[in-house]
């Protein structure tokens, strides 16, 4: 039981620190209340010392004392809601809402205080309640057994001990009702705590608001004056541009001098009015930063802070480019002056008008640099500010992730949790009978349009349940093996969708109620908890069947035990996220939910079983499917980091560290989901253009075209883009949930200057962003060489011609790209002329060969002695032209080996080119016939057979020509044109040609002799001559 003193002094507002109005005095009269509470707690303990007190009776006092502070306590709820929902801020003064708003801090805090007395006092009496039974325990073993001696077997001990133990459980029973009553006033305290929370937010937003209206007023004011110099300025300025169109175009040099005046001064008053709209922009930017005010920013909430870290980032984009705007301003207004200064000194200008014409580009220049310097003062507040509030914010997550929640130790207090456990049932049912409630009581005071506009949006839930009716029934059997990933997922959506009618229909009815009827919040919030909760463990477990042992699924892919353990873990997630929610809504005690916390931390380590399994079925899917090997290690390797982190998650949260423990498991959500999205449609994707890809597979006339040059460049595009839509993705959200600007991060990180050229300061961003667009022009580069030879140029019959538009084509885009890409860097390209002479240097020296090769290249682009697919000889190699590059071509030889030929050689040394003009070829060979045959009819049989073949050109009659008398033949000396484009094609028409000639020769009987001698013997030896005799 909480003593007098105490509980004044609890109840009392405590002095906030750094308050102007808690001065020498207030300190003096806190001292003298403290001082009269320690006399008045002497007093009565001096009493209580001599007067004999039934423990009974003060106890009873104080529960009927508690009833009625309980009872206070509910009407000062109901008088605190009732003035939060009529109170406006419109009819108070701004020194009026500082004080209300001091006023608010001051009942906070006190209303803190008084939770945490409470919350210290039942404490107490569950250790007091803890001790009483343990005396009764005790109590009751005596009087059960009075002991050996006399003493203690006398009827008076056992009337006293009896007594005794009536007090005792007279006692208990009372302590009993006192927790429950404190149970009570604890709840309505953390209520009342809530309720100071939000009076104090909707003060201070009220404050924002009317500082805001006060800064948009005078924002208002300000930007009505500028509009009206800008008007001003507009009308001067046509007023001299058309003096200036009314000049005649030729009027000698006093009309010359004049259009030179009014150039002039149209120049002025362009400048004039930049400056005041960049005044205008600078108030409003400035505006918008002091609507962060710096002493807010250490108690805001991370909510605001978020919202102010936004509103910077905002800021930031907007005054970063005017600086630079500013900067470019002044640069050319110093030019202007620097060549009015020239024509000066040529004596152009006489000196009235230049002194004139300086002072104006001087005051111009002056302005301007006093804008940039405001600019730069407010870009340094700004950076300030985002310091503060990420500090703040940083400030504000490590103490939230830092805190840890303690498990109570008393024995008492587990009773009470236990008994509380056994209500949980009970507050359930009471929580929806109070929403019922709640919806009765709405539904009679609801006017005529809310409860329309509450039928239309029941009837509009019934049409959506009817159309989901009229989706179609999954198929009963194993989806087909050439199905794609999009009909499997339309198949399983459908299911899902069809199995989510009763949910949307009944759920989003109470949701629609709660909401258009204005049901109290926290049982709304309840309400709409319980829902979510039932929509998500339907959807889950109906992904889990149809994923895992539908019919859909083959037999031999079926994963049952999977499933068992996915339904459990949602059950037991489903039951235990309620209870949290219960908790965190303020249904459980603080004590009750740090349990319920701990308990849903243990649910953790079977989503870790849960994920190893998962991750074994994907790895083992993955390594079957795919022809690589290193996707699916490195994907085994990276996803082990997700049951890492839920153990982490599970292990940190069972230490105590509940929010470390949520943030990790959220961080984790999130990136799961974000994977989950991308595996979606990148799978969506890859569906259509597969599709298309089958599409131009009908089409034989243009599958090449529509493969390699459009299909395939748009599939690495699309990868590449969702890729990298993923990362700003995470990053993003990561951003949001974190308060750390990692996009922003990686920017300060990366702008860092590495180099200076010229008045260009280089960072690693700048040279990051100059190799993707790098990467990306020669990409394009390549990519338009092949489109446009496929595509652009393929009217044009002459393939080296071709070739030779699509390499200019692609040389163009790569510089143009390159010139463009260092332009939007902002490089000036006149900076590079030192660079451009280096080079020039480099290639008088070491580079001369590689820029020999590439200007020879770009002659044999301009002039085409030789084209792609010609048939060239050169040196010692001869074969046809495969590519021609930048510094060399490709020479494939009739051994199909690929000759690396540099383009110089093909420029300096001869090249027979066996293709350039036309295809036709000329081929020789000699044919002989024997002596005794005639040489004319051979010669008309040859002649006739070599005209007869096919591939043999008519344009250029084939000859056949005497040309020698041989040993033993008649020679005959055969040539024809055919078109052959590689020599393989050549020596084939030959063979034919020539068995042409042996079958047309031997069927007219001429026959092609073979080398034949004679031997004239002049004499024989005598020996010889006298055999020869004697035998004949």
């Amino acid at each position: 039981m909480m003593p007098g003193w105490r509980k004044a002094y609890a109840a009392s507002p405590m002095p906030v620190v750094g308050d102007t109005r808690h001065s020498m005095a207030g300190l003096a009269a806190w001292s003298m209340a403290l001082l009269l509470l320690v006399i008045a707690w002497s007093t009565e303990a001096a009493d209580g010392a001599n007067t004999a007190v039934d423990p009974v009776a003060v106890l009873q006092q104080t529960i009927q004392a508690e009833k009625a502070a309980v009872d206070k306590l509910e009407k000062d709820i109901q008088a605190l809601q009732k003035r939060a929902a009529s109170w406006s801020p419109r009819d108070i003064s701004p020194k009026s809402l500082e004080a209300d708003l001091e006023q608010a801090r001051l009942a906070l805090e006190s209303a803190q205080v008084d939770a945490q007395s409470a919350t210290l006092d039942r404490t107490g009496i569950q250790h007091q309640i803890g001790k009483l039974q343990s005396a009764i325990t005790d109590l009751q073993h005596r009087i059960a057994n009075p002991g050996n001696t006399p003493e203690q077997a006398t009827p008076d001990n056992r009337k006293r001990l009896s007594g005794e133990l009536k007090q005792q459980q007279s006692l208990l029973e009372l302590k009993r009702q006192y927790l429950e009553i404190l149970d009570r006033r604890s709840e309505l305290l953390q209520h009342k705590a809530a309720l100071s929370r939000q009076w104090l937010d909707m003060l201070q937003q009220a404050l924002l608001q009317q500082q805001e209206a006060r800064r948009k007023e005078s924002l208002a004011d300000l930007e009505k004056k500028l509009q009206l110099q800008i008007q001003q300025k507009q009308a001067d300025l046509g007023r001299l541009q058309r003096q200036l169109d009314g000049l005649p175009k030729e009027g000698g040099a006093a009309v010359a001098q004049q259009r030179q005046e009014l150039t002039h001064r149209l120049l002025v008053l362009n400048e004039q009015i930049g400056l005041i709209e960049g005044r205008q922009k600078l108030a409003t930017d400035r505006a918008e930063l002091e609507a962060i005010d710096p002493a807010l920013i250490d108690r805001a909430s991370p909510e605001i802070l978020r919202e102010w870290t936004a509103m910077i980032a905002g800021l930031r984009q907007r005054i970063t480019p005017a600086i630079a705007l500013a900067g470019g301003k002044l640069k050319l207004l110093d030019q202007y002056l620097s060549l009015l200064e020239k024509r000066h000194a040529l004596q152009e200008l006489e000196a009235g008008v230049y002194r004139h014409r300086r002072d104006d580009l001087n005051r111009l220049i002056e302005q301007y640099r006093l804008q940039q310097h405001a600019l730069q003062r407010l870009q340094r507040e700004l950076e300030d500010r985002s310091s503060a509030i990420e500090k703040a914010y940083q400030w504000n997550l490590n103490r939230s992730l830092g805190a840890r929640q303690t498990l109570p130790r008393d024995p008492a207090v587990w009773r009470s949790l236990l008994a509380e456990a056994g209500r949980l049932p009970t507050t359930l049912l009471q929580a929806v009978t109070t929403f019922a409630r709640y919806l009765a009581s709405g539904w009679q005071s609801a006017d005529f349009d809310r409860r329309v506009l509450l039928a239309s949006v029941i009837l509009v839930l019934a049409l959506i349940v009817l159309g989901l009716g009229r989706l179609p029934r999954p198929r009963p059997r194993p989806l087909a093996e050439d199905q794609t990933f999009s009909m499997k997922a339309m198949e399983v959506l459908y299911a899902l969708l069809r199995g989510s009618r009763l949910v949307v229909l009944v759920g989003g009815s109470l949701v629609a109620a709660g909401w258009v009827l204005r049901v109290e919040p926290q049982h709304f919030r309840l309400l709409l908890l319980m829902v979510l909760i039932w929509f998500a463990f339907q959807w889950m477990a109906r992904l889990s069947y149809w994923l895992f042992v539908s019919p859909l699924v083959p037999a031999d892919q079926r994963q049952p035990r999977i499933h068992r353990t996915i339904l459990w873990v949602i059950g037991g997630a489903a039951l235990l996220t309620l209870l949290v929610g219960m908790g965190h809504f303020g249904f459980l005690s603080d004590a009750m939910r740090a349990v319920v916390d701990r308990l849903f931390m243990l649910l953790l380590l079977p989503l870790v079983y849960l994920s190893l399994r998962l991750r074994a079925l994907l790895v083992s899917r993955m390594r079957a499917e795919w022809r690589s090997t290193f996707w699916p290690r490195l994907i085994a390797l990276l996803s082990f980091a997700i049951p890492l982190t839920i153990l982490a998650a599970a292990a940190v949260g069972l230490a105590g560290y509940i929010n470390l423990a949520w943030f990790l498991a959220w961080q984790l959500a999130q990136f799961l989901a974000v994977m989950m999205a991308w595996a979606v449609i990148r799978h969506l994707l890859m569906d259509a253009i597969t599709h298309w890809q089958q599409r131009a597979h009908s089409r034989p006339e243009g599958t090449a075209l529509w493969i390699q040059g459009i299909i395939d460049p748009l599939r690495h595009l699309l990868n590449l883009a969702l890729f990298l839509l993923t990362l700003w993705s995470l990053a993003l959200l990561y951003t949001w949930s974190t308060g750390a600007d990692l996009i922003g991060i990686a920017r300060s990180e990366l702008g860092s200057t590495l180099f200076t050229i010229g008045n260009r300061n280089v960072t690693a961003l700048h040279l990051f962003s100059a190799l993707v667009l790098a990467f990306f022009i020669v990409y394009l580069g390549i990519w338009s060489r092949r489109l446009t030879y496929d595509l652009l140029y393929l009217k044009i019959r002459d393939r080296g011609l071709r070739n030779s538009l699509s390499v200019f084509t692609q040389y163009t885009i790569i510089v143009v790209g390159l010139l463009v890409a260092l332009n939007l860097l902002g490089i000036d390209l006149t900076s590079l002329t030192v660079f451009a002479g280096a080079l020039g240097v480099g290639i008088g020296f070491g580079l001369q060969n590689i820029a020999n090769n590439f200007i020879s290249g770009l002659i044999l682009l301009a002039e085409r002695p030789v084209r792609t697919d010609d048939w060239v000889s050169t040196g010692e190699h001869q074969g046809r032209i495969k590519r021609i590059g930048m510094r060399s071509l490709v020479l494939t030889t009739w051994d199909n080996q690929d000759v690396i030929i540099p383009n110089a050689q093909l420029i300096t040394n001869p090249v027979t080119n066996w293709t350039l003009s036309d295809t036709l070829v000329r081929t020789v060979f000699e044919v002989g016939i024997r002596y005794q045959d005639d040489p004319h009819r051979a010669k008309q049989v040859i002649e006739e057979a070599v005209s007869m073949q096919p591939a043999v050109s008519l344009e250029r009659p084939p000859r056949v020509l005497l040309s020698e008398f041989g040993d033993s033949s008649v020679n005959f000396r055969v040539e024809f044109f055919a078109t052959v484009e590689r020599q393989s094609e050549r020596l084939k028409i030959k063979s034919e040609v020539m068995l042409a000639i042996w079958d047309a020769l031997k069927e007219a009987d001429i026959g092609i002799p073979f080398p034949q001698q004679d031997v004239y013997i002049k004499e024989l030896p005598a020996a010889l001559e006298r055999a020869g005799r004697d035998d004949g």
